[in-house]
């Protein structure tokens, strides 16, 4: 059975190596956080160019539609999606170029902000 003495020694050991590995670390972490948080925000942004760009083409078929009479009833159905599809698009678009602007030219603050607040 071990000591108390030994149990001690055993924890403070442990502390300091983990310690070390955290103090050795930590800058490839902060560049790997910071390379995903990058990365997200870029697929984030394409995403809602797709969706704009979805919407766009849905509005202007509804415009070129709607000069056809023969197509009234179908209007409806094509415009409402469009609409909505470039409004989201547009909003979560903003929120993904705010964030990237953030974390890209200004990480030092973002981590601040992140981990601290």
């Amino acid at each position: 059975m071990k000591t108390n003495e030994e149990i001690v020694k055993f924890i403070t050991d442990t502390l300091q190596e983990t310690k070390s590995f955290v103090v050795e670390q930590s800058p490839e972490v902060v560049q790997q956080y910071l390379g995903f948080r990058i990365t997200e925000n870029l697929i984030g942004m394409i995403t809602c160019l797709s969706m704009l760009l979805i919407g766009v083409y849905l509005i202007l078929k509804f415009i070129r539609l709607s000069r056809d009479s023969s197509y009234k009833s179908d209007l409806d159905i094509i415009i409402f999606p469009g609409v909505a599809l470039s409004l989201v698009s547009i909003g979560l678009g903003f929120m993904f170029v705010i964030q990237f602007i953030h974390v890209y030219y200004y990480p030092k603050a973002y981590l601040l902000h992140k981990f601290l607040l």
